[in-house]
């Protein structure tokens, strides 16, 4: 119900262009390489002499819903899922961080699975591990349904992915089909216990509190799609960046080199992590549970 004036004043105390929409351009000047070990954000990326910081919130106080960044050959999409929905995710992410016993009989180290030490929390890798030709390999958490005094693995897990994915293909159905359908180019099948319509791909990935050095995931092929969930709606979040290290914004003094968005209870960004460098902030040490739910599409090895 905003005058388009009044958005576009909203729009820019961010210091953008005044559009919801605007180009910008992978910089040249961070290198593609591999990553550097243990070199992760803690600060450095909130200067703003140095990186350009968007807080999604502004936007969606001005009735904005959708933030678009293109970068030529690729593009960044901000977007916020609606109350309900966090709170169904939510609760599912409680049920399978409820611990052997009390959740959904998922242990701890089946959700702490991921090939390295991580910087900082931990990363669960779900559903299917590789193919065998067309035989599906899952991993070991879902090569049988877990139980607990929170119900079914399969049943959360399930959920967790295709209540998203329904959200996601209503929303984004042109990222939706581009995501699924690389997961069919490259061979993937999903095996029958999750082989609901709404799923967005045949493996996904759950971090807690992670901290990550910036990367470029070259064994992915595509877009891929992450959200971002509190452990309580009222959990402090000011420790919690997702960063953009290449994507450069502005023209001459105000020309910076990394993006850093503020995530928020409910936040999802769909990009395409085979182009632009990326990672997640350093959380404070006494941070509660923060979440992140990854879906994309990984090259078959």
């Amino acid at each position: 119900g905003m005058s388009e004036e009044a958005i576009k004043g909203c729009v820019r105390s961010t210091d953008f262009s005044g559009s919801v929409g605007y180009r910008e351009m992978i910089a040249a000047s961070r290198s593609p390489k591999d990553t550097v070990p243990g070199h992760c954000f803690i600060r450095s990326h909130m200067d703003d002499n140095s990186v350009r910081f968007l807080d999604p919130a502004q936007y969606w106080d001005c009735g904005i819903k959708e933030i678009t960044v293109e970068l030529g050959s690729s593009q960044i999409q901000v977007a916020s899922m609606p109350p309900s929905l966090i709170e169904e995710l939510r609760e599912c992410l409680h049920k399978l961080y409820g611990g052997r016993e009390e959740g959904v009989g998922m242990s701890a180290a089946w959700l702490d699975n991921s090939q390295r030490k991580l910087p900082g929390g931990r990363m669960a890798c779900l559903m299917v591990k590789e193919m065998d030709g067309e035989t599906v390999v899952s991993y070991a958490s879902c090569r049988a349904d877990r139980q607990g005094a929170n119900g079914s693995a399969f049943e959360t897990i399930g959920k967790l992915s295709s209540k998203f994915g329904n959200w996601f293909k209503l929303n984004f159905p042109e990222r939706w089909n581009e995501i699924r359908g690389n997961n069919t180019k490259e061979g993937w099948k999903f095996p029958p216990h999750f082989n609901h319509p709404d799923l967005i791909s045949p493996r996904m990935f759950v971090t807690d509190r992670l901290a990550n050095e910036a990367h470029v995931d070259y064994n992915d092929v595509g877009p891929c799609v992450v959200f971002w969930i509190k452990d309580s709606p009222m959990d402090n979040d000011t420790d919690w960046q997702f960063v953009f290290e290449n994507v450069r914004t502005g023209e001459g003094n105000g020309k910076r080199d990394s993006l850093t968005v503020q995530l928020h209870d409910g936040l999802v960004i769909i990009f395409d992590g085979t182009k632009v460098r990326h990672c997640t902030s350093v959380p404070d040490a006494s941070s509660p549970r923060k979440f992140g739910v990854y879906h994309g599409t990984s090259k078959i090895k």
